[in-house]
């Protein structure tokens, strides 16, 4: 099941772990920590409600009922919503915790919640989660890429699960890993099988396998203060319905050299230096990428892609080429906050896309890494999320 958002009205989707909003979005069983939902629905004038699916480690949907995996009932509406207040654009914040009252979880894995209008039954979005008990430890080494030719461009890792207090049976058939990057399920390595079996540990070490992109720092911009903007921002304009802002003008990075600096990895924080809630009292923006290019690449689409396009290429992040500006430009209307994001290349035609000459791949880029661990015995329909690792490629 997807990780999206279908209706252009819903804007800032973030769904995390407690209040840290680069938060994986994980409940630990028997703790007090939660998963929390939040997003905007520009359009205020529906009734919501959300459902809860689960679904095997490599997210396609489980066959077991509902009544299996959540106590509560299977769909519920979603009344739990501020409005904005002192906004141009006005919006209806919404939040959800899990879990709450009227839902409570069964067992641990992969969940999917959906949020829907009542009234149609259009899924408005679509947001992945994760149940979890820790009973497994784990070890992990980052290494230099196996092959020659992903030296200087691509990091791989290896792990080692560590089960002296959980007894594993037969862990080549029952064990099974996913990692992920930057909180990217597009580029997930799944159904990894351990590669050495010890007595109370696993190995998974191979050569070539668990290899990412190493990617490049992310670009940013920051439109927290529209009063005072940093540099990068080149204009705010303000008319009495909306506000203008423009980022300066970026170039393609593939070809310049490696330079370190502080990212957050794809994501976005959603604040505003003037605001006591910027919750409710952000503003929503419209602001223009310019992204230069000498002329028209009619063989590629471009898109501008991170967290808040949920990693997806969205066409309302699509480029589009201005032959006046010599430059590809594109206008996402986004809230009051701090972002990342990427410029990626599709070839038309083909679903895949790729960074590789928009931004380039160096391997000395910071990356964070999620290791996952599934338990699957014999017989179980289900697979148990038993452990989970959040690593940084830079000690």
């Amino acid at each position: 099941m997807e990780d999206n958002v279908y209706d252009p009205s819903i804007k800032s989707v973030k769904i995390i772990g407690g209040q840290d909003q680069l938060s994986y979005p994980i409940y630990y069983v028997n703790t007090s920590n939660y998963v929390y939902l939040s997003f905007d629905d520009l359009n205020e004038d529906r009734n919501l409600g959300y459902r809860i699916r689960y679904c095997n480690s490599d997210w396609t949907l489980s066959d077991l009922f509902y009544s299996e995996y959540i106590d509560g009932f299977q769909e519920e509406y979603l009344d739990d919503y501020e409005f904005s207040f002192n906004t141009i654009v006005e919006y209806a914040n919404y939040g959800i915790v899990l879990p709450n009252q009227s839902v409570s979880f069964k067992l641990t894995g992969n969940y999917v919640i959906e949020i829907f209008d009542t009234e149609t039954e259009y899924v408005l979005l679509s947001k992945r989660f994760m149940v979890a008990q820790a009973k497994v430890g784990i070890d992990h080494r980052i290494v230099r890429a196996s092959l020659n030719s992903n030296l200087e461009t691509h990091q791989e890792l290896d792990f080692y699960v560590k089960h002296e207090s959980f007894d594993v049976q037969n862990p080549r058939a029952t064990l099974k890993a996913t990692v992920i990057q930057n909180k990217r399920w597009d580029t997930a390595i799944y159904d990894l099988k351990p590669s050495f079996v010890r007595i109370d540990a696993v190995d998974f070490d191979y050569q070539n396998k668990v290899v990412f992109e190493a990617g490049k720092e992310f670009r940013y911009f920051d439109i927290r203060n529209l009063t005072n903007p940093p540099s990068h921002i080149e204009e705010v304009s303000r008319t009495f319905d909306d506000i203008d802002v423009t980022i300066e003008r970026q170039r393609l990075r593939s070809t310049t050299a490696y330079f370190e600096s502080n990212d957050i990895n794809g994501a976005y924080i959603i604040a505003a230096d003037d605001k006591n809630n910027p919750i409710l009292s952000g503003e929503y923006v419209d602001v223009l990428f310019v992204y230069n290019r000498p002329f028209e690449n009619i063989e590629s689409n471009y898109y501008v892609f991170g967290e808040f396009t949920s990693f997806n290429l969205q066409e309302s992040a699509r480029l589009v080429y201005n032959e006046a500006l010599k430059a590809y430009v594109c206008k996402m209307r986004l809230k009051q906050g701090y972002y990342n994001y990427y410029f990626v290349e599709q070839p038309v035609g083909k679903e895949t896309f790729n960074y590789e000459l928009t931004e380039g791949n160096w391997y000395e880029t910071e990356n964070e890494y999620a290791i996952l661990i599934y338990y699957k015995p014999f017989g179980a329909r289900f697979d148990q999320l038993i452990g989970v690792k959040t690593i940084s490629s830079r000690p």
